[in-house]
């Protein structure tokens, strides 16, 4: 989209879901066609959609909205950058304030809790989370490009239009 000075500006679309892990799938898909409509790209696409999956999971998983409760995905974009903005009204939770690092115990010995948290770190470029007034959390992923140039169409027939 772009202003009338020929800018472009930031597009922002908004999704409620039902707090329930069935929609998991219909999440990344939202994120993942938002990401490539936005210029981003398939791999990175795929970083943001796998990124939100294990973001919800742990709200929906951890959080404890309940059925009724909120849970929905704010995804925008700008040319250098899509932000998607997660909002749950569930157990206050500040990923960002856990040790980033990654676990340096043998494999046999690590917890399997808390590596998904390493993975949305590796998955993003900012992490930014805050708690509302009104009590709904609000985790922010954010991954830096370049958007993809369009296909360029080529005047050569392609192998299959060739005969021999």
């Amino acid at each position: 989209m772009f202003s009338a000075a020929g800018r472009q500006v930031e597009q922002m679309m908004r999704r409620r879901f039902r707090c329930n892990m069935d929609e998991l799938p219909n999440i990344a898909r939202f994120v993942h066609e938002f990401a490539l409509a936005a210029g981003a790209g398939d791999r990175i696409a795929r970083r943001l959609e796998l990124a939100v999956d294990e973001a919800a999971t742990n709200v929906l998983e951890h959080g404890q909205p309940g059925p009724q409760g909120l849970f929905e995905v704010m995804v925008s974009h700008s040319p250098d950058r899509i932000s998607i903005e997660l909002l749950d009204n569930g157990t206050p939770f500040d990923p960002t304030l856990l040790d980033p690092a990654a676990p340096k115990a043998p494999l046999n010995e690590r917890s399997t809790r808390g590596l998904g948290l390493v993975l949305l770190r590796e998955m993003c470029d900012e992490l930014k989370y805050h708690r509302g007034e009104d009590g709904t959390n609000h985790l922010q992923i954010t991954t830096y490009f370049s958007p993809s140039p369009p296909p360029k169409r080529s005047n050569k027939p392609s192998p299959s239009q060739v005969s021999p």
